[in-house]
């Protein structure tokens, strides 16, 4: 959304219009080319996740030519086919996507909210590198709103996920981005060795956008120290560079730079002419973050020039898009983003715990229950011996009982048998005449003979 009075800033500039936008034709032709063939490849895809795939690079290429709103539309769209099909990963770089838009836009919360969506899905599939994007992402809105603590720790974060995992590239841009907070901080030997050390690396990567930011930003540092000339080196560096690859973003910052320091040499012309072009620019591509630098660079370069009026306007809209960017209202609805987001990964941090916990209790519980039934088992098993030993040495007690009782009846048998047979033994003796009877008697038969 424009600010108020843009009517009014629009007419000291309207005849460099046609010439600012057959800038941006020809350094947005090649993105163009490609834009325009995902555009008419789009119809023919039938497979949702190659759909959403070109659906997210259009949204790319879109926001690399500085269409904000047609990068978050169809960004949005991929968003929509990947969350009602569940393909988690597309609707992570898709919210990414949409976050980089809006931080272009200058709407912090919906860069919060958008970014805050996708680490939550990478942080969900283990997916350190998008995590450590998201976290990146986070810590530009803090240092934006100059909340250079909060900033670092995002940073810090993300730099650490990247050394990590090796990527080199990742390494290469949160370097940068701790130089820009130490750069903010006034630490700016600090800040030179953090762009240094970045320009490096990506050098080596060959990632042409991230040195031309880090070109741009040792620039600032040069000029921080009071060395313009150097400054002016590496403006200039990173702004053909941003040329070279149509980075809308890195070219209108780089016009405000190299106009900055035409002004602080008095150089009017020079510096307005730098100004109008960034100012046309960030105007044409809803680029608010630029936007701002410019209407604030044209009033300052207009005081100084005694055309009041001019500066008048121009410090009004840029107090209007400061505003916009930073109000209170913008502020606590990130904070209550960020918040909730803190919320809700405590609260999966504790119930993931808590499903810790019920399982250790669970496998306590299946132990002590798995042991009493082995010892129940054990018991049954136990008790079924002894039951079975007990009938055991009832049948063996019953046996010697009946042993006993047959060998008391063998016994009595053998007592009645001598029994009797003393019995008859008496009674034939005394059936039978003794010896001295008989001797006796065969004595008196011998004497008659």
């Amino acid at each position: 959304m424009k600010p108020h009075g843009i009517k009014t800033r629009m007419r000291p500039i309207r005849p460099l219009f046609f010439l600012m936008m057959y800038l941006i034709v020809h350094l947005t032709a090649g993105q163009n080319a490609a834009i325009d063939s995902l555009r008419r490849s789009l119809p023919g895809i039938k497979d949702d996740s190659i759909k959403a795939d070109m659906l997210v690079n259009l949204g790319w290429e879109l926001l690399l030519t500085g269409q904000y709103d047609s990068a978050i539309h169809y960004a949005g769209q991929a968003a929509a086919l990947c969350g009602h099909t569940d393909l988690k990963s597309g609707l992570a770089e898709a919210y990414y996507c949409m976050a980089n838009a809006y931080l272009r836009k200058g709407n912090y919360p919906m860069v919060i909210q958008h970014n805050t969506e996708a680490l939550k899905i990478w942080e969900q599939a283990g997916n350190r590198t998008g995590v450590a994007k998201c976290l990146s992402g986070i810590g530009l809105v803090h240092k934006l709103q100059a909340d250079y603590g909060s900033a670092l720790d995002y940073y810090t974060r993300a730099l650490d996920i990247a050394e990590q995992t090796g990527n080199k590239l990742g390494m290469a841009i949160l370097t940068g981005n701790i130089g820009s907070v130490y750069s903010e901080q006034g630490d700016y030997l600090k800040a030179l060795e953090y762009y240094l050390k970045s320009y490096k690396a990506k050098e080596e990567l060959g990632e042409k956008n991230g040195m031309a930011a880090d070109l741009s930003n040792i620039g600032v540092i040069y000029r921080q120290l009071g060395d313009d000339s150097l400054a002016r080196i590496y403006y200039q560096r990173s702004l053909e560079l941003g040329e070279s690859i149509g980075d809308l973003s890195v070219i209108t910052t780089n016009l405000v730079n190299l106009g900055g320091l035409c002004l602080r040499a008095k150089e009017y012309g020079q510096a307005e002419a730098y100004f109008k072009r960034s100012f046309l620019l960030a105007d044409s591509s809803g680029d608010l973050n630029n936007l701002k630098l410019a209407e604030q660079s044209l009033s300052q370069l207009y005081e100084q020039t005694g055309r009041y009026e001019l500066a008048y306007v121009h410090y009004r809209n840029f107090i209007a898009l400061r505003d916009s960017i930073s109000s209170e209202e913008n502020i606590k609805r990130q904070t209550e983003i960020e918040m909730n987001y803190e919320f809700e990964k405590k609260e999966a941090a504790t119930r993931i715990e808590q499903e810790k916990k019920d399982a250790i209790n669970r496998i306590v519980i299946y132990s002590i229950s798995g042991g009493l039934l082995l010892v129940l088992l054990l018991a049954v098993f136990i008790f079924r011996g002894y039951r079975q030993k007990q009938r055991a040495n009832k049948v063996i007690t019953l046996q010697k009982e009946e042993v006993e009782r047959q060998k008391q009846l063998v016994e009595e048998k053998q007592k009645e048998i001598l029994d009797s047979i003393q019995y008859a033994k008496r009674i034939q003796q005394s059936l039978l005449p003794t010896e001295k009877y008989i001797e006796r008697n065969l004595g008196r038969s011998g004497g008659n003979k």
